[in-house]
């Protein structure tokens, strides 16, 4: 039985869980992050207000002060009129009047007399603001200041002057501002999440602060530029959050403020601070978010409930379809007929198999045909397998006049009657039917492929030569590969590396100019059982370390009109793709050589140059073909002891008897047998235990899978395509 969550009632269910549940938890993470959202909003607006209260009540102090203080000048003036106060009168005045300092001072700015300080260590009254001249001609007005901190008193005082026209002298009262630590200690006591009150001037310098239930002034002149700098009114940190209010003074456009440079924007503020904590916040937050998480859970565990009977509903139809094609199954799937009442997709799917059944039993009467298209098939299998050996033993045969000196004459009529029948069973067996149908074995050059690069290279040589004999300049291209180099093999696109090597000849080419004789060098070699190299050299025009560097930059070319640099950069793309690496030397006038690094996909296994001088002390040859057999014979008899099989059954007959032997034998071995189609030579190789001293010599080199498996069970791999060079170089 299926597990429940694979079956469509299963994932419907999970489907509409996870739908239901996800719009639930939606809906109550956005209802309460509004809740908490709404109540910090209403938290901030709350002490918003309570600053604004408290900015009004200290103006309102200060207006009550100015008054109080203008009382007490009024009665300094009817003492100043019987001649000037003394110092002892002035301290009795101020006493009674409730004011911090009284000082009398002449028209020219000079203090004559002070209550509690010498009148020679006070700076001149003009030297705080120009505008106490003013008060000199105009009516008699008194002249007040916001709360400032003077020097070097560290509480702030207000201040206040009136000229007196009577006797010529300025009265001048001071009152402390006490005022503030009742409204402040009034303010935190109201509400115990309150933890700090600060009132600050336009430069940053503390006038007062309360905090954690005392009232204090700082016991130096203490300035905050972080404060007054800030631009946010809301700040929120560890300690607790902070809310800031700029507020206009008493007197806003103070002229002592603006000589000492206490303004801000050009006008005495102050800044009132309050900082509030935020644990009991905090705590109602993590309290909604428990609720929520509450809420989310039940609501999930409902969710599941009604998905659950939903999935049950929806699926009971496609349930009851699945148990009469069961029905339909066991009894006859041709004969009894699948009927579901209704009009939704579950009747259209009922009927829509029952016609599936119907041309089910239509094409059973095509079986016949079908099962000739395969014959036919595997005919056409059979003759792309013995046209390769007949071409291949014709290659053998021609490559020398020697080796056609040397060979039977009979050899040649039966490779050209083998082909011959081949063609005469083609043209017996030949059908419509597959005359469209692709090779299933067929690579496309667009995806990566086995093959040998050394044959690759050949072709594209010869298509060269051809291509530059046409240019009326000669051209030398010299092929140089060792024996390691022409059997290795690589595992990458192999049109691309086709169009890699065109291109780079092309640029070889080029580098010699027009008039100039072309020498290019080709070589390609394997120096270790793990890469393959293959470099290009010309004797061209060369190039500079500069240019160098810049080789492969997309759109980068070099010493061609209209170039785009292309060919490079899709060598380095390719070279990189592949696992490989791609290097340039040149120098100018000297040539230019490039080199291509790339990973070998045969390994430490591929077959050396030298290995049929190895050490081999007698060889076997198993294949079906004759012709295979004979040129082997033309070039190794003289070598080596050979001993031939034309089927595997009996090779395998003979390695039973004779397997103590086998430690200096060499086994080439075919991959298909005709006439023993269930027999496969790398099994057979596999099954023996010859995989170490044997090599897989097959036609059917364009199969990936086939020659992976040969790599990875540690056989050797040679097409038959490259008998006439290992041949040559063998003779």
């Amino acid at each position: 039985m299926k597990p429940y969550f694979r079956s469509v009632e299963g994932k419907l269910f999970l489907l509409l869980g996870a739908v239901l549940s996800g719009i639930g938890f939606l809906a109550i993470g956005i209802h309460s992050d509004r809740r908490i959202e709404a109540r910090g909003s209403a938290r901030v607006e709350k002490y918003e207000h309570t600053l604004s209260l408290l900015s009004a009540s200290i103006l309102q102090f200060e207006r009550d002060a100015e008054a109080k203080m203008w009382l007490a000048l009024q009665h300094l003036k009817h003492d100043d009129l019987r001649g000037l106060p003394s110092r002892g009168l002035l301290v009795q005045k101020a006493k009674q009047l409730g004011m911090s300092h009284f000082f009398i001072i002449d028209r020219y700015g000079r203090f004559i007399r002070s209550t509690n300080e010498a009148p020679e260590l006070i700076p001149n009254l003009y030297s705080f603001s120009d505008e106490y001249r003013l008060l000199l001609s105009g009516p008699e007005m008194p002249l007040s200041t916001p709360l400032i901190p003077p020097d070097p008193e560290i509480r702030p005082y207000k201040f206040q002057s009136v000229f007196h026209r009577a006797t010529g002298r300025f009265l001048h009262a001071g009152l402390r501002a006490d005022f503030m630590e009742t409204a402040l200690s009034r303010l935190v006591a109201s509400d115990p999440e309150i933890l700090e009150v600060h009132i600050l001037s336009p430069n940053g310098t503390s006038l007062g602060r309360f905090e954690r239930g005392v009232f204090r002034y700082e016991t130096e002149r203490v300035k905050l530029p972080e404060l007054i700098q800030s631009t946010q009114t809301v700040i929120h940190s560890k300690e607790g959050t902070r809310l800031l209010n700029w507020v206009d003074s008493s007197h806003p456009d103070c002229g002592q403020c603006r000589k000492s440079g206490d303004l801000r924007s050009g006008r005495h503020q102050y800044l009132f601070s309050l900082m509030i904590k935020n644990e009991s916040h905090h705590q109602w937050i993590r309290k909604e978010l428990l609720k929520g998480l509450g809420y989310a859970m039940v609501w999930g565990l409902l969710s599941l409930c009604v998905a659950f009977g939903l999935a049950k509903k929806f699926t009971r139809r496609i349930r009851l379809l699945n148990s009469l094609i069961e029905q339909s199954h066991r009894d006859s799937p041709l004969l009894n007929r699948i009927e579901i009442e209704g009009a939704d997709e579950v009747t259209e799917l009922a009927r829509q198999f029952q016609a599936l059944l119907e041309r089910i039993h239509a094409h059973q009467q095509q079986e016949m045909v079908v099962a000739r298209a395969k014959i036919e098939l595997e005919v056409a299998r059979q003759v792309a397998h013995d046209l390769r050996s007949p071409l291949t033993t014709l290659e053998v045969l021609v490559g020398s006049e020697e080796r056609v000196t040397r060979s039977d004459p009979k050899l040649f009529q039966q490779a050209l009657r083998r082909i011959r029948d081949v063609a005469d069973a083609l043209l017996h067996h030949r059908s419509p039917m597959n005359a469209d149908l692709p090779d299933a074995r067929e690579s496309t050059d667009r995806h990566t492929s086995l093959f040998h690069p050394h044959l690759v290279i050949e072709a594209v040589i010869a298509e060269k030569r051809v291509e530059y004999s046409g240019l009326n300049q000669p051209c030398s291209i010299e092929f140089d590969s060792t024996p390691s180099g022409r059997l290795t093999m690589l595992f990458a696109p192999k049109a691309g590396f086709t169009r890699m090597v065109s291109n780079l000849l092309n640029n070889a080419q080029e580098a010699h100019g027009i008039d100039s004789t072309v020498k290019i060098s080709v070589s390609l070699d394997s120096p270790t059982a793990n890469e393959f190299i293959l470099k290009i050299k010309d004797h061209g025009v060369g190039m500079a370390p500069e240019t160098v560097l810049r080789l492969g930059e997309a759109g980068f070319s070099h010493g061609k009109t209209g170039g785009s640099g292309i060919g490079f950069h899709h060598a380095k793309q390719l070279a990189k793709a592949s696992g490989g690496s791609i290097s340039v030397e040149s120098s100018p006038g000297s040539g230019t050589e490039v080199s291509i690094t790339l990973p070998r996909a045969d390994g430490s296994l591929s077959i050396q140059g030298d290995f049929l001088s190895s050490g081999w002390e007698h060889i076997i040859i198993v294949d079906d073909d004759p012709l295979i057999h004979e040129a082997w014979n033309i070039q190794l008899s003289s070598k080596f002891p050979i001993q031939s099989f034309l089927s595997l059954r009996a090779f395998k007959q003979y390695f039973s008897k004779n397997f103590d032997g086998f430690e200096r034998t060499l086994v080439l071995m075919d991959q298909d047998f005709i006439h023993e189609p269930e027999n496969k030579g790398l099994s057979a190789l596999s099954d023996l235990g010859l995989e170490r001293q044997a090599c897989l010599v097959t036609g059917r080199f364009d199969e990936p899978e086939l020659i992976e498996a040969a790599l990875k069970a540690g056989v050797r791999v040679l097409s038959k395509s490259l008998l006439p060079s290992l041949l040559e170089r063998a003779g």
